[in-house]
């Protein structure tokens, strides 16, 4: 995505899917993507995509997505060249706003 010079926020710890949604609109981005793992079977693994809102994608929606990723071929990924002027950390801000909504939704009271 920074290779086509798009802003790409980056959280390079372990965080709650919550988070992500909650600064996707904390942050006013267009929308966010969360890598999953599962302690299922690796088949549910993969990612969610949620919009501007926090709202997760529907299923149509996705449907587009897979079908796009489908026409990528994996040396075009690995060739891909990554813009570091795109790529930024989640300002602290987001955490602190998030922890204070958690908090204030009556969780660990």
């Amino acid at each position: 995505m920074s290779s086509s010079n798009v802003e790409v926020f980056c959280n390079k710890s372990y965080s709650p899917t919550s988070l992500i949604t909650f600064s996707v609109k904390y942050l006013k981005l267009d929308l966010g993507i969360v890598v999953t793992s599962s302690h299922n079977p690796k088949e549910y693994n993969g990612i969610k995509i949620v919009n501007g809102d926090g709202i997760q994608i529907d299923n149509k929606v996705a449907d587009k997505i897979a079908k796009e990723i489908d026409k990528v071929q994996l040396p075009t990924l690995i060739e891909e060249k990554i813009n570091k002027n795109y790529i930024y950390k989640f300002p602290k801000s987001t955490f602190t706003a998030f922890e204070s909504m958690v908090k204030n939704c009556g969780v660990n009271n």
